[in-house]
Order: C-alpha cells, then structure tokens, then sequence
C-alpha cells in the first residue's frame, strides 16, 4: 500500500526502522526541507536528507521532520541503517563540488539521550569510488554496502566486510560474487544475517527497472536468488526493502506510478504465508 500520509512529488524512499515497536520510520528524501541547497543533475531535486515520521494510534504518519543537521548535511544524505537499541546510525553521504562527484562513503554516528554525535567516516575505501548503502547485521560485526571499486564483477557489486569487535575497524572487502553480482548495478541490501539478506538488481532476470530479490546461502556455501515477483516488483524500479524482525511484513521503494505522488515512493506490504 502507497504511504500516502508521507510520501510527496518528490523522491521518498530507503525507509528504516527507528523503533523497536516498528512505528517510528527514517526516511530518505528530496523534499523541501531537506538541508541540500545544490539541485541533483540526475533528479532535477535537492539533495535528499534523512527524515523521521512516527504513526499515531489512528495509524497515521506524522509530517516527516528532518533529522540532526550534524547528520544532513549540504551533501546528499540518505539509505540509512540503524541499530535495533536506536542508539547508532550508519548511512550514505555523496559529495559534489561545482561540478565534480566527488564519490559516496559510509558514515557512523552514535546517539546520546536525544544527541547524535557527528558522524565519521567508515574506512572502507578511497576516496574516489562509490562506498554506499550500509547494512549490518545485529551484532554490527559485518557490514554489507555496495560500491563500483576495482575488483568487481561490473557496475555497481554488493560487497561485506567483516570485524572482531563492534566499534573496530573492517578487514577486507570481498566481494560476493557472480551469484549475487552481475555486470550491471546490485544495490540496496538489507541484512536479516549472514546467511540472507534481499537486495535490488537491473542485471538479474526481473519485471523491469530494478527488481528485489532475495539471497539465502545454501549448505554448499552458494547463494540461492529468489526474486521477489509481484506485487513487490513492478516493471518500474524497485528497491530498498525492509522488513520487520520474524515477519514477512514491512516496506519497499518504487518508482512505479500507480496512485503515485510522482517520483520514488514508500509503500508497507504484508507477504501471505507460503502453503
């Protein structure tokens, strides 16, 4: 179902969970409001930013509200990921000068009481390459993100790093691979553990734009791909699902123009139980 409490003419996706009770949402966004004075050549829209919306007892979504400007900054800032206590918040910041991209990094901030600290970079990579999209598992000991780094399989690859320690620093990147990656982009993951996680692709056989597609590791050590059909996928793009922790309930992105606003748009779904 579109969220139409929320969503606007202007691009609203990557949602995130802000709660444990699931009623309180992140949302990415190019709204008005957002702190990006630059327009975006790609979108013809400001910079998105990360917003925050909660639902009240009559199951309406509150006019979403910017976050800390510590964390939207004139840059664009969005996809975030956040821990299940609310307390750290990983998320994507592209740079741009006047003209130049100056490439995408993953950036961590800590909350204290109601304070986010400012956010740090997370060493993955140079500079001058895409490191997007965060997710982590419970433990925060292994990321997955995506990036367009040499040693991929083409496009845009999702890739997992690993760690000893929560606040550590990530050993290597490896890459997951011509199962998960194809030659053109994989983007979005999210994490439910090690061992699944769903992201969005234009390179895997889909119903058009970018699908959602389910990965599950198999006994051998391949990944299984599922993609995620309709209603989930549309011929239009469709990304950045999340679900709620043992349901198969929860929202997704897309692009496609049924009783849409316009643009990228937020929608809730419910998967019925497989017989």
């Amino acid at each position: 179902a579109n969220i139409k409490d929320f969503n606007t003419k202007y691009n609203d996706y990557s949602p995130y969970f802000a709660s444990k009770d699931y009623k309180e949402l992140y949302i990415s966004s190019s709204r008005d409001g957002a702190q990006g004075n630059k327009i975006h050549g790609a979108t013809g829209q400001s910079f998105s930013d990360i917003f925050y919306t909660r639902i009240d007892n009559k199951q309406k979504w509150a006019v979403p509200a910017p976050v800390d400007k510590k964390i939207n900054s004139m840059y664009d800032d969005g996809a975030p990921w956040v821990s299940e206590d609310g307390a750290t918040m990983y998320f994507t910041r592209c740079r741009f000068d006047k003209q130049a991209n100056l490439g995408c990094q993953i950036m961590v901030t800590k909350r204290t009481g109601t304070t986010w600290a400012d956010p740090t970079v997370v060493p993955i990579a140079k500079d001058s390459v895409v490191i997007a999209h965060p997710s982590l598992t419970e433990d925060q000991l292994t990321i997955f993100f995506v990036s367009d780094m040499i040693g991929g399989v083409g496009g845009k690859d999702i890739w997992m790093a690993k760690r000893a320690k929560a606040d550590g620093p990530f050993g290597p990147s490896i890459n997951l691979g011509e199962e998960i990656n194809t030659p053109k982009d994989e983007m979005f993951p999210f994490v439910k553990s090690d061992s699944l996680f769903y992201f969005s692709s234009n390179g895997h056989p889909g119903l058009g734009g970018l699908d959602i597609f389910k990965a599950q590791l198999k006994p051998d050590g391949k990944w299984a791909i599922e993609n995620m059909k309709y209603p989930i996928n549309s011929t239009a793009d469709d990304f950045g699902i999340i679900f709620q922790k043992d349901e198969e309930k929860g929202y997704f992105t897309s692009s496609r123009t049924d009783k849409s606003k316009g643009g990228d748009e937020i929608y809730s779904f419910v998967l019925p139980e497989k017989r």
